[in-house]
């Protein structure tokens, strides 16, 4: 299982470093994902082809249309915080 956090701050990862936006911004857990798999978890709260909460493995945390996950978000897997990345993941 993978918890799914957009931080509040996430558009500003670009502009101040990935680890400040964190820093800075408020964590929302919107998802618990059904998966092992850090890109699976971000594949299935984005969306693609319908809204990501439709997915079968993901449980929706917040009432509302959400955002997708992006960059500037945490992910937490196994009680270990990742930042989703420009390119992949970093251990935070």
């Amino acid at each position: 299982m993978i918890s799914v956090y957009h931080n509040s701050n996430f558009l500003a990862a670009h502009r101040i470093g990935l680890k400040e936006a964190i820093k800075q911004g408020i964590l929302i857990k919107v998802a618990d994902v059904d998966t092992e798999d850090l890109d699976k978890a971000y594949e299935l709260t984005n969306n693609i082809d319908h809204s990501w909460w439709e997915n079968t493995e993901v449980t929706k945390c917040v009432p509302g249309s959400i955002r997708s996950t992006s960059v500037g978000d945490v992910l937490i897997h196994n009680e270990i915080k990742y930042a989703v990345d420009i390119m992949g993941f970093t251990r935070i």
